[in-house]
């Protein structure tokens, strides 16, 4: 499992059973696997794909809306 794959494990998740996604949620799936990357990246004993992963894993499983709300950087374009 790569992290393309987790990526796309991540936005199925924040549609499941949704035919018609709303936008909103497309940008809230994305930016919380991006804040998670951010995070497992600054992680100190992450030093390649080998520890990266699963630190990512277990950042996306520690976002709250809290650290949601303190990293999303939305941007109207």
């Amino acid at each position: 499992v790569g992290s393309e794959d987790v990526y796309k494990r991540q936005v199925a998740s924040f549609l499941f059973r949704n035919t018609r996604p709303e936008i909103e949620q497309l940008i809230e799936a994305v930016s919380v696997y991006n804040i998670a990357a951010e995070l497992a990246e600054n992680k100190n004993h992450v030093h390649g794909p080998g520890s990266f992963l699963p630190e990512l894993l277990d950042q996306m499983y520690q976002i709250d809306e809290t650290t949601f709300e303190k990293y999303v950087h939305k941007v109207e374009v």
